[in-house]
């Protein structure tokens, strides 16, 4: 038997089950799922016509198996683009300009 039961928790449910027959040990099993995953199995259970139960386990064994074998990264490519000064820089006054910071180094600074 399987079924959700709200419990005093602020936003989580609770999934018990119960497992086992007159020969069986009983099995009970507790989670505490919180709101917003249950709302996504609850999507999944209606979207896929699933009991709850098919849907936890559908969605048990995704999560196992991606962590069992997580995709490869998709290799990162950098686009080439030709790089341009922005206008109004004039690239034979930049040694100029380097220049100018060097000999800012070599003033002391109470002789400005």
């Amino acid at each position: 038997m399987y079924g959700i039961h709200r419990v005093a928790m602020p936003s989580a449910a609770s999934l018990t089950s119960k497992k086992g027959d007159a020969y069986d040990a009983r099995m009970r099993t507790t989670l505490t799922i919180d709101d917003d995953l249950i709302a996504q199995i609850e999507d999944l259970q209606h979207r896929e016509g699933l009991s709850f139960k098919g849907a936890v386990n559908r969605l048990l064994r995704a999560g196992i198996q991606y962590q069992a074998q997580p995709p490869k990264p998709k290799r990162y490519r950098t686009k080439p683009r030709k790089l341009t000064l922005r206008t109004g820089i004039d690239s034979t006054k930049l040694n100029q300009l380097v220049d100018d910071l060097e000999a800012d180094d070599f003033v002391p600074a109470g002789s400005k």
